[in-house]
């Protein structure tokens, strides 16, 4: 398996039509993007770390798991996106012991990964053969990405924009996609 470093960059953020965000990871030495659906809550949380950093924020569950990680001299190693289903991405945790022992911890939600790897700075990274099913390509007048990447909120946008523009068989494509997704 061939694992691709991706970044967080703050720009990188949207606010979608709802209150959550979508988050387009960078692969590091590429120019491929992931988009990641975040809700509201995490989405303002992550983006207050990248702007003020750690120190300007009261306490939260991620700062009292790092103090308590850094008290037993064990450090996250990396963080790897195993799988993306329905928009739901998970996680797999690396940490390692002051020992050398790696700890395996499964599964992780991409939310809690893109805090975790801002506040830990550690490695995130994703295996090639997913992200290149998964990345937003760049087209001549637009975007195009994995409909298995989209929450159904943006599913949701997407249908709304196919019919405005009266593009009813993405409309239908994506309508059949939703009412699959509310049923499970």
């Amino acid at each position: 398996m061939k694992l691709v470093d991706l970044e967080i960059p703050f720009s990188g953020a949207i606010r979608t039509a709802g209150e959550n965000f979508l988050i387009l990871l960078k692969e590091k030495n590429g120019n491929r993007s992931l988009p990641i659906s975040i809700s509201g809550r995490r989405g303002n949380g992550l983006m207050a770390r990248m702007l003020f950093g750690n120190s300007h924020l009261p306490v939260t569950m991620v700062d009292i798991m790092k103090s308590f990680l850094d008290q037993l001299e064990v450090r996250l190693d990396r963080i790897e996106i195993l799988n993306v289903e329905n928009g739901v991405f998970t996680c797999t945790v690396y940490a390692v012991t002051k020992e050398g022992k790696e700890l395996v911890m499964s599964p992780c939600y991409a939310p809690d990964a893109l805090i975790l790897v801002n506040t830990y700075k550690c490695r995130f990274c994703i295996d090639e053969k997913l992200l290149q099913a998964q990345y937003i390509r760049h087209l001549e007048n637009g975007y195009a990405m994995n409909i298995r990447s989209m929450s159904v909120e943006l599913l949701e946008i997407a249908l709304k924009d196919a019919i405005s523009k009266e593009n009813f068989e993405i409309a239908s494509d994506l309508r059949d996609e939703i009412k699959k997704r509310k049923q499970q």
